[in-house]
């Protein structure tokens, strides 16, 4: 058994230490470039699963030198400033990934990630402090008190994923009679389960009253439900922020993390 298949065997059990002194191996010794690229890639993994987060940048620039045109580095490179807590540089480097390929789940997911790791760090500053609310209900809707820095973060995240645009509603002549009975048609739907039409008498009841709050409330709800938390998200976002309750916080909360 080679000291590269000795490594992979430690890496599945693991066992990174043990992986991380094979891949070091493995690397003083001749092998072809795609083998190059495959250790660098676990052994930057075995630095972040133990902690030694400049040891991970390093291998993950190298292999972003290697495979300009693959994600992979820009992926753990990404990580690596995540777990180092310089959100704005990792936020950089998961764009470089995205303009390699636009479409990669991982770092769709790794954006998800770092959003939670950016949430924890601020409840975290927040600890001793006399604060009523937490960043979870916060979201990005509003900046986080004492700490712009942070709230920027996120909001380029909610940007990147295309959260941040208002919805738009036909606003004809206000009929707040009317708006009221497509609300409460809205929520016969839902009560039938017809969770489409009810969206469909939520966007009629917008439409003759654009600032009833409820309806934005319900609908952003059933988005949520269907797993359209872009669309539930844009939903909150439309409600004034000096209008929106604690449990409207939550739900923008719950939409974008």
């Amino acid at each position: 058994m080679s000291r590269l298949e000795e490594g992979i065997k430690h890496f599945n059990a693991e066992e990174y230490k043990e992986a991380l002194t094979c891949f070091n191996d493995s690397l003083k010794t001749q092998c072809s470039t795609v083998e190059q690229n495959d250790i660098l890639q676990r052994r930057a993994r075995c630095h972040l699963y133990l902690g030694n987060v400049s040891h991970a940048i390093e291998d993950a620039k190298q292999l972003i030198k290697n495979q300009p045109n693959s994600t992979a580095g820009h992926i753990l490179h990404g990580k690596a400033l995540t777990k180092a807590k310089k959100f704005e540089d990792a936020l950089s480097a998961y764009r470089k990934g995205l303009d390699v390929d636009p479409s990669d789940k991982v770092i769709a997911q790794c954006l998800k990630d770092m959003q939670n790791a950016i949430v924890n760090c601020y409840e975290q500053k927040a600890k001793g402090t006399d604060m009523s609310y937490n960043a979870v209900n916060l979201c990005t809707q509003e900046s986080y008190p004492g700490d712009e820095e942070l709230a920027e973060n996120e909001r380029q995240i909610i940007e990147m994923k295309g959260y941040n645009k208002l919805p738009s509603i036909y606003s004809g002549m206000p009929d707040p009679e009317q708006a009221h009975k497509y609300l409460l048609l809205a929520r016969k739907e839902i009560k039938a389960g017809n969770l489409q039409s009810a969206l469909k008498s939520y966007d009629v009841s917008l439409s003759r009253d654009p600032l009833n709050f409820d309806s934005w409330t319900e609908k952003a709800i059933v988005l949520h439900q269907l797993e359209r938390n872009g669309e539930a998200y844009q939903c909150v976002a439309a409600i004034p922020s000096e209008c929106r309750s604690s449990d409207n916080w939550k739900l923008g909360g719950r939409c974008c993390v």
